[in-house]
C-alpha cells in the first residue's frame, strides 16, 4: 500500500464517474436489483483496496429504473453499504450512475475496475450493459491538513 505523508501537505485524490444503460431479457425481480446494486458496491470496495488505495472517500451508485429507483453509498468495505431503494416492479431496463473518489490510486486502475467489477456483477445477475457516458473529475492532487 503506497504511504501518504501528511508531512507534505498533499494526497493524491482521484475520482471518477461512469453511467450505463442496463437490460435483461427477463423481469428482473425489485430485491434482486438491490442485492446486485449492493454486490458491486462491495466488489469495487474491495479491490481497489486490494491494488493499493490508501482510503475511499466515497462510492456511490443511482440506479433509476421505470417503476422506481435505488441509490447506495459506502466510504468502504468494512463499512458496510447503505441502501435506499423505491423500486415497485421488476427490472428489464435502467440506468446506472455509479461515483468514486479514491485516495492512492492510479485514475486508470480506478476507472478499470469500476468497470470490471460493476460489469461482471451485472452479469451475474443477467444485465447486460453499454456505457451511456463516461467522465472523469476531481481528477489531481488536493490540499490534505493534519490536524
Amino acid at each position: 500500500m503506497p504511504k501518504v505523508s501528511h508531512q507534505e501537505g498533499k494526497m493524491d485524490v482521484r475520482g471518477h464517474g461512469l453511467e450505463l444503460m442496463i437490460s435483461s431479457s427477463r423481469d428482473v425481480p425489485p430485491d434482486e436489483v438491490t442485492e446486485t446494486v449492493i454486490e458491486i458496491m462491495k466488489s469495487i470496495s474491495k479491490e481497489v483496496m486490494y491494488e493499493g488505495a490508501v482510503a475511499i472517500g466515497h462510492i456511490k451508485s443511482y440506479l433509476k429504473a421505470k417503476s422506481g429507483f435505488v441509490k447506495s453509498d459506502t466510504v468502504g468495505i468494512k463499512y458496510g453499504v447503505n441502501v435506499y431503494s423505491e423500486l415497485t416492479e421488476p427490472v428489464r431496463t435502467a440506468s446506472l450512475v455509479l461515483n468514486i473518489i479514491v485516495v492512492g490510486l492510479d485514475l486508470k486502475k480506478i476507472k478499470k475496475i469500476e468497470l470490471d467489477n460493476t460489469i461482471k456483477v451485472l452479469a451475474k445477475h443477467g444485465f447486460d450493459a453499454t456505457i451511456a457516458n463516461k467522465k472523469s473529475n476531481h481528477k489531481g492532487i488536493y490540499e490534505c491538513h493534519a490536524h
